[in-house]
């Protein structure tokens, strides 16, 4: 009997090493899973920055305009499913009107969401923007025009606000239709007004 005991011994031992391997394993597996817990839980989960984009195209137009082509390209971060921040670059053709031009908004506002569910939004922006006017002409402008052609040529500062509804087809992609409206006494132009179909990527 006494002649086994050695192999018994070793045997005993191979097995508890299998053991501690197997422990080592286990606990290294529940601290990787915590760790990712913990770390999702923080707001940081891989894959969800709070960033997004989106890119609209429709309709644009102001006091001394008729409708036309109007591009939007922005970006934000969002806080939390409620607030956002969002920078914005409009960009406009106005033709039809007493000055034919091309005019770059560049607003910078905050973003108010309310849920509707899982696919749909409500929101609305305020904020402030700057509008540089491209080159100019004067199709059928007067002496008598309100707005004389110098005024036109500057640069402008304005109020900002956007009113829209969103589809979420998923929790990266949405589509959204969004009146943006740029006003204020120094806006040289007038009242601008722009209604956009836009696709939004969540990063």
């Amino acid at each position: 009997m006494l002649k086994w005991f050695p192999r018994s011994i070793e045997n005993a031992t191979v097995n508890f090493s299998l053991k501690e391997v197997n422990m080592k394993k286990t606990l290294a597996l529940l601290l990787a899973v915590s760790g990712y817990a913990a770390f999702a839980d923080c707001g940081i989960s891989l894959g969800n920055s709070n960033m997004y984009v989106g890119i609209g195209a429709g309709t644009g137009w102001n006091d001394m305009s008729a409708p036309d082509l109007a591009l939007r390209l922005d970006g934000g971060y969002n806080f939390n499913e409620f607030l956002a921040l969002e920078v914005g670059f409009l960009n406009m053709s106005q033709s039809g009107g007493a000055i034919n031009e091309n005019v770059l908004w560049t607003d910078l506002s905050v973003k108010g969401t309310l849920p509707l569910g899982d696919y749909f939004d409500l929101f609305l922006q305020l904020g402030g923007a700057m509008g540089t006017p491209g080159v100019a002409t004067l199709p059928s402008w007067t002496a008598g025009n309100s707005y004389s052609f110098v005024n036109a040529q500057n640069t402008a500062w304005a109020g900002m606000w956007g009113a829209g509804v969103q589809f979420n087809f998923t929790k990266q992609f949405s589509i959204n239709l969004t009146d943006y409206g740029y006003y204020g006494n120094v806006n040289a132009l007038g009242f601008t007004n722009a209604v956009l179909v836009g696709l939004k990527y969540n990063f």
